[in-house]
């Protein structure tokens, strides 16, 4: 018996062997961990966040979310807008805005046609009868983050000569002070302990076999859970599953951690970036449904509050991002920049919202209205201005 037990073993390691050396000879595929090993890996510096020039996407949300279309077409234009193509040069008879933010800017799960920059230039279009023809770009993408923004408009938006920026943010800069997010961007330092399971997976991966696996893992049989899910952007929406990551979650009392003063640092370069070039700008506070008093089945529908492991109370984390809108009210008034805010109009109920923050139908819509008012009211349309600033 033992004798067939030593021969099936030596039997079962040749084979491997030898799969390995025909994988290795016919069929190599990279090691996904290469760069790691190889000390070429820091954490990230600075990527630039964009998306690509010409996308065509169809997403579609859940029934189940509140005042929300069947489907969802998102494109994007020449240069990784949304919105109509730009021109370069820009036409003379043009007034060009570009509204800068997150998720609740990209509006992924809304129709172009009714994504909030897309009613903002339709509302603006309709009001004003300065002969200039308005147009504004969508620049918003999921996480992104001030940081974001601040490069979004120094090395994408900048010299497309825009007339106007909208800088709508401040929730993802809270999410990033929970995670300890590093603001600078620095590298790992040199010489950095590496874990057990890290060598592990090094090893592992040194061979063919274990490769494949990981790949049909991380592909296939690897759930979505926890942060991961939070952070996907799927075609089809399922929000109903955060929802329930959130509910599972143990609670805590502890109040979320904030970092207020790189974001007021990033929003006073973005300003002084505008000023440097010209350009009029406006910053837009952060709206969100935590803590509603006017709807109760708000709750439903939250999971942002989710964060790490753990769920953060509504009340807590509304006190939190309203920290981020208090600091951006204050850099307003210290740069002369004006600050809508529509943190302070929107109502907190489903129906406007379809969760913790994002627009629904009817949202954008009035997010929109109310924007383009503020802007008409306050001089901010006319094209000729902005040589005042």
């Amino acid at each position: 018996m033992a004798k067939n037990i030593l021969a099936l073993c030596i039997t079962l390691i040749i084979m491997v062997i030898f799969a390995e050396a025909v994988l290795w000879i016919f069929f190599p595929i990279g090691d996904p961990y290469r760069l790691w090993k190889e000390g070429q890996v820091v954490e990230t510096k600075y990527i630039e966040s964009q998306f690509q020039p010409d996308q065509q996407y169809l997403f579609y949300p859940e029934p189940e979310l509140s005042g929300m279309g069947e489907m969802a077409r998102f494109t994007t234009n020449n240069l990784g807008f949304r919105g109509d193509n730009i021109e370069q040069p820009k036409p003379d008879d043009e007034f060009r805005v570009f509204m800068v933010g997150g998720s609740t800017t990209e509006c992924v799960y809304l129709d172009d046609t009714r994504s909030v920059t897309a009613v903002l230039e339709s509302y603006l279009d309709q009001q004003l009868s300065d002969p200039a023809k308005v147009k504004v770009y969508g620049a918003g993408k999921s996480g992104d983050r001030s940081y974001d923004h601040l490069a979004m408009i120094g090395q994408r938006i900048i010299h497309l000569q825009p007339d106007l920026i909208i800088v709508f943010c401040g929730l993802n800069d809270l999410t990033a002070a929970i995670y300890n997010a590093d603001y600078l961007h620095l590298p790992q330092a040199d010489g950095a302990r590496i874990s057990f399971a890290d060598q592990t997976k090094y090893l592992l991966t040194s061979f063919q076999l274990p490769r494949r696996l990981y790949y049909v893992y991380k592909g296939i049989l690897k759930p979505q859970t926890g942060d991961d899910l939070l952070t996907s952007i799927s075609f089809k929406s399922d929000y109903k599953s955060k929802v329930e990551l959130r509910k599972s979650s143990p609670q805590t009392d502890q109040p979320p951690r904030t970092d207020i003063a790189p974001y007021s640092d990033n929003l006073i370069s973005i300003v002084g970036l505008a000023k440097a070039h010209n350009v009029r700008l406006v910053l837009m506070t952060q709206a969100m449904t935590w803590n509603s008093k006017i709807d109760p089945n708000v709750t439903d529908w939250v999971w942002g509050t989710y964060k790490d492991g753990v769920t953060y109370r509504e009340d807590l984390m509304d006190e939190a991002v309203d920290t981020y809108n208090d600091a951006m009210r204050e850099v307003g008034i210290e740069t002369g920049i004006p600050v809508f805010d529509l943190a302070l109009f929107m109502p907190k109920s489903l129906e406007f919202f379809y969760d913790d923050c994002h627009f629904n139908i009817k949202g954008a819509e009035k997010a929109a209205t109310l924007l383009g008012d503020f802007l008409i009211e306050n001089g901010l349309t006319v094209k000729d201005s902005r040589e005042e600033i």
